[in-house]
């Protein structure tokens, strides 16, 4: 019955269970979390717990579920003045909009979070924005555009990071045609990238 700790002891429970792939108890607990939580009140919590529930909603493919979340959490991020928070929600609301194919939308979250992540003077949020619209512009075939905005400076990213852009400068060059420059960043993805993009590099180098 402590009504100050529920929330985030239901909050911990979603983190687990969504983090054991297991998203729909992952939202029940996330949506008891809201649930018992202060009409007014513990606002960065709420807007952790409703950016989780549209990653979980992203992962199951019901893009307008995460949607909603993603721009509740946004709401919240901007009450807060969280940069941060604000920086990751309009990244995720592109992506929404991305998978629902609402191309008009697509561009222009992405540029807000990456004038955002440049006003925040963080580097490594810079370098992350930068890789979103690189893969975006890459998606519509406007090469010039994507090359402008990929990673040159790897030094700032850490592990994760690093493979994503990696993934996307291996993508730019083999869609251009230049193997041998596509090739070097796949080999890097083959050395320090997980599973999935080690799985992603082998069959490349299998095709050449």
């Amino acid at each position: 019955d402590d009504r100050r700790h529920l929330p985030e002891a239901y909050y911990y429970a979603g983190r687990v269970t969504s983090d054991l792939g297991d998203a729909p108890q992952g939202l029940d607990y996330f949506g008891k979390a809201l649930e018992v939580m202060p009409e007014d009140g513990m606002e960065d919590l709420r807007s952790r717990v409703v950016s989780q529930m549209g990653t979980l909603f992203a992962r199951q493919q019901l893009y307008a579920d995460a949607l909603g979340m993603y721009q509740k959490s946004l709401q919240y991020s901007e009450n807060l003045k969280d940069t941060a928070g604000v920086i990751y929600s309009l990244r995720d609301i592109a992506y929404a909009h991305r998978c629902l194919g609402h191309n008009d939308s697509v561009f222009p979250y992405y540029r807000q979070a990456h004038q955002w992540s440049v006003k925040s003077g963080d580097r490594e949020l810079i370098r992350l924005m930068e890789i979103q619209l690189a893969s975006c512009y890459l998606d519509i075939g406007s090469y010039d555009s994507a090359y402008a905005y990929l990673p040159r400076d790897f030094s700032c990213l850490s592990d994760e990071n690093k493979s994503a852009a990696y993934a996307i400068s291996a993508y730019y060059y083999e869609a251009l045609g230049l193997q041998d420059s596509a090739g070097y960043y796949y080999g890097k993805l083959l050395d320090d990238g997980d599973i999935y993009d080690k799985e992603v590099a082998a069959r490349y180098m299998v095709q050449q």
